[in-house]
């Protein structure tokens, strides 16, 4: 079902279903449903270790559906407008269909042209399907449109690191990211990650199993729906945020606390810097330049050919400038390659979010009798300058005049 095929009632009827049925008891049992909901896992066991999954802020519902639609037989499903309060939520989430609507025309486009363009294989399948079935633990009937999407299998990077019961062995974790990590996977999310404007690509956003299986998920904070102003950002990109917190530290970057930023940066080695797209592209160089997959390059000059309400007319984008950066991207990438896109292309991040290329490091080693790590083979000493202005907002400098801890015009020098 594509984005427009969507009867907007039907994905986010609104929180007036749950006065229509307030009358009702609740089930046990639904005689006449359709599908059986189940609570996502609490967590996950990898390599010996537990990994509790991260909650999240949505207050949209998460259930696990039995599916033929996918390798695994299950999926995930998301629902809106649930008038049903999720476990420690404080009240309900607000309701806003045309929202909704928005989001899930903007999903369906991106994983249409996601397919076209060879890079599913690390963004798992989606499509919007009727669910009838009864919240466990609640007995309320939900019989709408879900978002269904394929379980990615693994671990987010962030909790691989920081969290497990017992903590994995550092040893084994480097051996992970660095010797088990799919090169071409890690390739084609910088590609998808640029391509699609993807704002929100931190630790919790990419997944990881024991053999090095790569998935890309939450991709609907994207260049304008984004909560902040953003062109890109992603762990994977240097010059982007994401990347440079990994690089210097989140304090130092984030010039926490603007009363007194930090003057000193992170010295060891952060373990996620091995994510570099620049580790992964086969070549000494580091770079992509125009080394595109197949079908993407075919994608991108049909793109290329059409213009952007074509584009949103062809894929059902809520959104026309969503349409122009798909077209922005694919000429640019055609025509100056990834490297220059990355660089200049639009759209492009605000002054203070655009930062000087980091030298990369892709071999590391644990430091003795530790949990940190130190760079084999650096390419040259860590870029620690900032640009000037709030790393916030991306808007101008508020702290305490003077304070400032930028030294140059992010986008103005690499």
């Amino acid at each position: 079902m594509q984005g427009h095929d969507i009867n907007i009632s039907g994905i986010a009827p609104g929180m007036n279903v749950g006065a229509d049925r307030a009358h009702l008891p609740n089930c046990s049992v639904c005689w006449g449903c359709t599908h059986t909901l189940h609570n996502m896992a609490k967590g996950t066991t990898m390599l010996g270790s537990y990994y509790a999954h991260e909650p999240g802020g949505s207050p949209s519902w998460l259930f696990r559906v039995a599916t033929n639609r996918t390798r695994s037989g299950s999926a995930v499903v998301k629902m809106w407008c649930v008038p049903v309060r999720k476990p420690l939520q404080s009240g309900l989430g607000r309701c806003n269909p045309p929202l909704v609507y928005a989001q899930i025309k903007l999903l369906l486009a991106q994983h249409k042209l996601t397919n076209e363009c060879g890079l599913s294989d690390i963004v798992p399948k989606l499509w919007v399907e009727p669910v009838s079935g009864v919240i466990p633990g609640h007995g309320f009937r939900v019989n709408w449109l879900g978002l269904w999407a394929d379980i990615a299998d693994g671990v987010s990077i962030e909790n691989i690191k920081e969290s497990g019961k017992p903590h994995m062995d550092p040893d084994v974790m480097l051996d992970i990211f660095q010797n088990k990590l799919n090169h071409t996977e890690v390739k084609l999310a910088a590609l998808f990650d640029l391509f699609t404007s993807q704002c929100d690509r931190h630790q919790q956003n990419y997944f990881l199993n024991e053999h090095g299986k790569l998935w890309a998920i939450d991709n609907d904070q994207v260049y304008s729906t984004a909560w902040r102003h953003c062109g890109f950002d992603s762990l994977v990109l240097p010059t982007t945020q994401k990347f440079m917190i990994n690089h210097l530290g989140w304090g130092y970057v984030m010039k926490f606390p603007f009363e007194n930023p930090p003057k000193t940066w992170m010295h060891d080695q952060h373990l996620l810097s091995l994510f570099d797209y620049r580790c992964h592209t086969g070549n000494r160089n580091g770079t992509i330049g125009f080394n595109f997959p197949p079908a993407m390059r075919q994608c991108m000059q049909r793109l290329s050919s059409l213009d952007p309400p074509q584009i949103t007319n062809l894929y059902g984008f809520p959104d026309v400038r969503l349409a122009e950066a798909f077209r922005n991207r694919s000429v640019d990438f055609l025509t100056k390659g990834f490297e220059w896109t990355l660089l200049h292309g639009e759209p492009t991040n605000s002054p203070p979010h655009r930062y000087k290329i980091a030298p990369r490091c892709c071999s590391l080693a644990r430091i003795p009798h530790s949990r940190r790590f130190k760079c084999e083979q650096p390419e040259g000493p860590k870029m620690h300058q900032l640009p000037y202005g709030n790393p916030s907002t991306g808007g101008p400098w508020r702290g305490p005049p003077g304070l400032d801890t930028g030294s140059y015009e992010g986008g103005t020098v690499f």
